[in-house]
């Protein structure tokens, strides 16, 4: 196992990346990590090298490879917000030991949010035009990189995949607790928390301008074919195989929950108004005023609106002429690692798909990684099968693996109810 960490500087042109290198120790830590004091002042508990530096790109490389000739499969992750490279959790080892090339990159920048021009994203586009040009170096194929993250990462991912700044250098991707279909109910509350009424009314002002438009009038009367071909319903840039899902307790869903029936019907009602407040707490009633009832039916409501929203999502890019004939894998996993109270907590799933801190050999991810199919390579015990927007299930994953539906047929519908209103 070659483990390698380049600085910024090095990420330009790979010319000391080369066989030489081979069965010698590059380096035996990873690079440091850079504050960001827009945020707080503080370092994050779970970083324990945090120091102030300017030179804080840093990309670490996983290969099991002897050579460069083995056009090893490609892996790049991207880690969830508040997280970093150097973090056990998110160590590559594993992963190459499987027969990969498995990469992640050191992020992180001081400035914080609002700052003009996406630099986040373009600095992710940047590597992975780097990865594609440099990665045979160390035993990859350039022509078989999948892009992976969690949370965060996984909106990364995605924006890779929809980036014309990335067409062509991409041959999957795994989007782990992220994607949703763009309006389902969890949505409204992510927008809450960028959105005022100035930036709101700014927005506004610029959409005006972009369609060359000088009232909202205006901007109703624009044909629904113009609005498509702004919002991409033609499908991503990128149309290749996905793997996404969400575990079960996140999104909404907690473990330990401690509320009150009324504070059920007071979530319900800020999130969807009182008329459809009223149906979604009969379609997830909780059985008696207790707090242990209010706090199973919170949870299994959202628990709801993960796998609905997943599938939406799934099923929503089956129909785009550019994706008809790619499969997208969609999960829900429910395992509780042990020795903790918290559920299948968000992020739960890396400790096993990425076999960093169980001993666990579920060949899933790899498998997808290698071949754009989870079934394909090393056998399974389950079949995993794509959703196509015909049946209603997701994939169970840990606690009994096999299809399982999304909900029941009257919330789904009263979910669809909800959604379809605001459609283009």
């Amino acid at each position: 196992m070659r483990v390698i960490s380049l600085t910024a500087s090095a990420l330009a042109p790979v010319s000391l990346a080369s066989a030489a290198l081979y069965n010698q120790v590059i380096d035996t830590a990873y690079g440091p990590v850079q504050g960001i004091p827009a945020f707080s002042s503080q370092p994050h508990t779970n970083i324990s090298n945090w120091v102030e530096i300017t030179d804080c790109l840093n990309l670490n490389v996983w290969t099991s490879a002897n050579s460069t000739q083995e056009k090893c499969p490609v892996m790049i992750w991207s880690y969830p917000a508040g997280g970093s490279a150097a973090q056990p959790l998110f160590d590559g080892a594993d992963m190459a030991a499987k027969g990969m090339v498995y990469l992640n990159a050191e992020m992180l920048e001081t400035v914080g949010h609002n700052v003009s021009g996406n630099w986040a994203m373009l600095g992710q586009f940047a590597i992975l035009n780097r990865v594609h040009e440099n990665i045979g170096a160390f035993g990859g194929d350039p022509e078989r990189i999948t892009v992976a993250g969690q949370s965060a990462g996984s909106a990364a991912t995605y924006h890779m995949l929809n980036s014309p700044l990335t067409k062509g250098l991409i041959k999957g991707a795994i989007i782990e607790s992220g994607v949703r279909y763009p309006r389902d109910p969890l949505c409204s509350a992510l927008a809450e928390n960028y959105r005022n009424m100035s930036t709101a009314l700014a927005t506004g002002e610029t959409l005006m301008s972009y369609f060359n438009t000088s009232s909202i009038a205006d901007l109703r009367a624009l044909l629904t074919a113009q609005l498509n071909a702004y919002s991409g319903s033609g499908g991503p840039a990128n149309p290749v195989p996905v793997l996404t899902g969400n575990t079960r307790d996140e999104s909404g869903a907690e473990l330990p929950i401690n509320i009150t029936l009324a504070q059920y019907k007071t979530d319900l009602e800020t999130r969807y108004g009182s008329i459809y407040a009223a149906k979604f707490l009969e379609a997830f009633p909780a059985a008696n005023d207790s707090s242990a009832a209010a706090g199973e039916a919170f949870n299994a409501h959202y628990a709801a609106t993960s796998r609905v929203g997943t599938y939406s999502f799934a099923e929503g890019r089956n129909a785009a002429p550019a994706t008809l004939e790619v499969s997208i894998y969609t999960y829900f996993w429910t395992h509780t690692p042990p020795g903790q109270d918290r559920g299948a907590y968000r992020e739960s799933e890396i400790n096993y798909v990425l076999n960093n801190l169980y001993g666990t050999d579920s060949p899933y991810w790899a498998n997808f990684v290698k071949n754009q199919d989870p079934n394909v390579g090393k056998s399974v015990g389950v079949e995993w099968k794509p959703t196509t927007g015909g049946e209603e299930v997701v994939m169970q994953l840990e606690d009994g693996f096999g299809e399982m539906g999304i909900a029941t047929e009257g919330q789904v519908g009263l979910f669809r109810e909800w959604i379809v209103p605001y459609s283009i």
